[in-house]
């Protein structure tokens, strides 16, 4: 073998590589786990949820007494596991193994959710999930399924549907049945918006497969607008007959596409402009963009940057949160236009922070070393001046930290395991609990709205 054959084996046997395996050790063994078994699910859930667990086990039943028309015929038996003790807002339905789970823990953000109780918007979403996959295992993806288990169902799904129906016909589903769901939030359509209102024009395989360069709304903003159009213009049953083609494989290739056009008449091409024209005139009306702004800070060629969260410090400089597709989220200061990083910050769930007298809260993600399903949020408490940065918290689950103007207290939302919610004032010093402030009513303070009361409270 030659030099240079040699060295290009051995280049190849180095590159890194990323190694998946199956998480054990999710929960300890002494949780105690109950259980609310049906003939549509099987809700298995920790003590404290009784409740939840019942409403969810309820709300599957009559989902699927009600909207199971528009997808199939079959409704499929799941085990649904509500998890407690994360700091996660999120839910997955899977295939193999066959299981879905709830993080129970509220999104801080209304504006993207809305203000519908969490456990009824995460079992609205993740029942389209397993309505989908229960009518999806027929034709041909039942000879991947004989062959392989449920993960032949999962690759034949995979080639024959693609991503972005699976979600949007999630938030059609939620915009549906709900008084709210992403459909009716301002937010949702902000993506798609804002390339129309700035004259972007991307091709569809541009919004099929996004960018590491250009701002692409992701599969949820894309899915949406063409089940929308399917349904106002093709009848309640035009995806259904869609998809079943697709999985049955009546063509070999682009089975989903062809099924397209056989039932709405238009090559796959023209439907996918039509939707999202359709969708156009139904979100943006007249609305055009405007110049009139005055911009601190530059365009970046060939990539996104955000800005978030502004905080004035003085007349010449305000500290903000950057984040981009080419570097970590950082703090930086924004000094008469000029950007200076303060630090790298910590890792998030939510970009949100505070400041107040040269001192910048928020709150940061921490794993547990010992159980995947467990993880908390701490506050973290951050000089501008010394770049000196201490953590106020362990093992906690706060959220939306806000700072006296003295810089001696914070204020922050606290998320039990239980699901009750208090607003807790904390020494800014050793973190240590000054009130409780009382919530009679469990009502669960978004940031955007929890100003009014953490305001006095920090007098």
């Amino acid at each position: 073998m030659t030099q240079s054959r040699c060295q290009l084996l051995l280049a190849f046997l180095l590159l890194p590589g990323i190694a998946n395996a199956q998480n054990f050790g999710g929960n300890p063994a002494s949780q105690k786990w109950w259980q609310v078994n049906t003939d549509y699910s099987r809700v298995i859930f920790p003590k404290g949820l009784d409740s939840q667990a019942r409403r969810i086990s309820n709300m599957v039943k009559l989902l699927d007494t009600t909207t199971l028309y528009s997808i199939g015929t079959i409704s499929k038996k799941w085990n649904i596991v509500l998890l407690n003790q994360t700091t996660e807002s999120n839910a997955y339905v899977r295939l193999a193994p066959v299981i879905s789970e709830l993080y129970m823990t509220p999104a801080q953000n209304n504006f993207s959710f809305g203000s519908l109780r969490w456990d009824d918007n995460l079992i609205i979403h993740e029942n389209r999930h397993m309505q989908q996959f229960g009518n999806f295992n027929h034709g041909f993806t039942k000879v991947f399924s004989f062959l392989l288990g449920q993960e032949g169902q999962l690759l034949a799904n995979g080639i024959a549907v693609p991503n972005y129906f699976f979600e949007g016909d999630a938030v059609w589903q939620e915009t549906l049945v709900s008084k709210q769901g992403r459909g009716r939030m301002p937010a949702f359509y902000n993506g798609m918006k804002s390339l129309w209102m700035a004259n972007k024009t991307c091709n569809w395989m541009q919004l099929r497969n996004g960018s590491l360069r250009k701002f692409i709304p992701d599969h949820y903003e894309l899915g949406y607008p063409m089940l929308l159009y399917g349904y106002a213009k093709y009848g309640k049953d035009f995806w259904a007959k869609v998809t079943s083609d697709a999985v049955d494989f009546k063509a070999v290739f682009y089975a989903f596409n062809k099924a397209v056009k056989r039932y709405s008449g238009k090559s796959y091409s023209q439907f996918t402009k039509d939707a999202l024209e359709y969708y156009r005139e139904q979100t943006l009306g007249k609305a055009t963009a405007t110049d009139n702004f005055n911009f601190i800070t530059a365009a970046e060629k060939n990539n996104v940057v955000d800005y978030l969260y502004p905080q004035f410090v003085n007349d010449d400089t305000i500290i903000v949160t950057k984040q981009s597709y080419k570097e970590l989220n950082s703090f930086y200061f924004l000094i008469n236009g000029k950007q200076q990083q303060i630090r790298v910050k910590d890792y998030v769930q939510d970009d949100y922070f505070s400041y107040s007298n040269g001192k910048l809260v928020y709150a940061a993600y921490q794993s547990a070393p010992r159980w995947a399903n467990r993880n908390y949020s701490v506050i973290k408490l951050l000089n501008i001046y010394t770049n000196e940065q201490v953590q106020l918290t362990s093992h906690s689950k706060y959220f939306s930290p806000d700072i006296s103007k003295a810089g001696t207290e914070i204020i922050a939302v606290n998320v039990n395991e239980d699901g009750s919610n208090y607003l807790h004032r904390l020494n800014a010093v050793s973190g240590e609990l000054v009130l409780q402030v009382p919530n009679p009513n469990n009502y669960f303070s978004l940031k955007q709205n929890m100003l009014m009361t953490i305001r006095p409270c920090l007098q």
